[in-house]
This record gives C-alpha cells, structure tokens and sequence, in this order.
C-alpha cells in the first residue's frame, strides 16, 4: 500500500490559493498573486525576484505537488503573438481533500481571504 506523501506548509497555502481563484489559474498570476500575498505577511518559504514578481522556489514547489497528484498543470495553445503556450494550473481531488482539513494557521488564512475580497472589490469596480 502506498503511503500519501504529506505536503508542507507552503505548499498548502498554495493549494488554497489555486482553490480560491475558482477556476484554472494561470501561472503567470499565481506567481503575482503569491508575490502580493508574501508582500502581506503570509507566510509563504519562497523567494521571489521582486522586478518580475517570480520565484523559482515556487515552480519547484509547483513541480511536487503535480507529482504528488494535487494539482494538474494544463497547457493550451496562447492567443498571443509572443507566447505559444498558456500554462494554467488546477486542483485534482487529492488536492481538494488537502483544502478541506484547511490546516494553515488562521491568520495567514484571514489575510489571504481579505486579500482575494480586495480582488473581487477591484474587478467589480472596473466593470
């Protein structure tokens, strides 16, 4: 029988982040999204090249948790001129089982939440 590999607390908080965003993510947007949230205190072990708001921490972690089957990575073909391929990322059901034991400490928690009410504020607004 194979034992479940257990995920680390970054790893977890990213895992709810992808959740939240509510549909495929795009990688581009999950390194800003999680750039903004270390930038708010979260506490998230990844280092991030602040000029371009990306982290090679983050694409290793990203790289475990495909392994581990929690997330899928998705490639589709780019409407852009200057990329062939979008890289988005979903959660699996392995992966969703991780988000409903929510153990990530209840701060981090409540900053990420009011983080992503901000997001929601700043699109209704630009309608």
């Amino acid at each position: 029988m194979c034992m479940p590999s257990r995920i680390d607390a970054t790893s977890k908080r990213i895992l709810y982040v992808i959740n939240l965003f509510g549909m495929p993510i795009s990688k581009l947007v999950l390194h800003k999204i999680l750039y903004e949230l270390k930038k708010r205190g979260v506490r998230l072990n990844l280092k991030f090249v602040d000029e371009f708001k990306y982290s090679i921490d983050l694409e290793k972690k990203l790289e475990r948790l495909i392994k581990g089957g929690y997330i899928l990575r998705i490639i589709t073909t780019s409407g852009s001129y200057t990329e062939l391929y979008d890289i988005t990322y979903k959660l699996t059901p392995k992966g969703i089982e991780v988000i409903k034991s929510l153990d990530i400490d209840k701060r981090d928690i409540d900053r990420i939440n009011h983080f992503f009410d901000e997001m929601k504020n700043d699109e209704m607004r630009n309608l």
